[in-house]
């Protein structure tokens, strides 16, 4: 009986895909959506107050904190994606970001960059900042290691905000939201935003 010679072609295809597979399972996503409470009057026009947004970020379990030492304060750089819609209108992604992870007080996520998206007044998307504020008598996170799947609910925490700023730089022009739930729907319903708008 003869077994044919396997491809060092099809040799390393098997490696990579079992590879991918493997950090496959380290990845973490989670999805948000609200809507706007304050619009930078450079991009008024262009976003209203109520302008529903929703969105995901997914990040990797392997990465390590770059704080080993503190057991009360992590850093790491984990963030493999990121990408929004406000308003059914303007996009936004993203390939590089970092999250701040102080025990009992704010998850505070930081992109960065890669960005790619909608021009808004001119201006392009720089940098997106969504703080996950600690409820100081009940946390959610008790230790600075991240939380694996599935994610802890959004709305267990005091408070959640989403922050994009546009520009030519990352500094200025910000719209922000409060984050109200936790999964983001394929389709945005108009009948959705004129529900969100109806509270203003």
């Amino acid at each position: 009986m003869s077994f044919a010679k396997k491809s060092p072609v099809c040799l390393m295809a098997g490696i990579l895909c079992f590879a991918g597979l493997a950090r496959a399972e380290t990845l973490v996503s989670f999805s948000f959506g609200g809507y706007l409470a304050e619009v930078d009057p450079s991009l008024a026009g262009v976003f209203e107050v109520g302008d529903p947004f929703f969105g995901s970020l997914t990040y990797d379990l392997e990465a390590e904190d770059q704080l080993p030492a503190n057991q009360s304060y992590g850093i790491y750089h984990n963030m493999v994606a990121f990408s929004c819609v406000i308003n059914g209108t303007h996009y936004a992604s993203a390939t590089v970001g970092h999250v701040n992870l102080p025990v009992g007080n704010v998850m505070d996520w930081l992109v960065d960059g890669g960005f790619s998206g909608d021009v808004a007044a001119g201006m392009t998307p720089q940098f997106v900042n969504i703080p996950l504020f600690e409820n100081q008598s009940n946390p959610v996170l008790t230790t600075d290691a991240m939380p694996a799947e599935p994610f802890p609910s959004m709305l267990a925490f005091g408070s959640a905000e989403f922050r994009i700023r546009y520009g030519p730089t990352w500094n200025e022009n910000e719209v922000r939201g409060w984050i109200t739930q936790d999964d983001s729907p394929v389709a945005v319903r108009a009948t959705s935003w004129s529900k969100i708008k109806a509270q203003y």
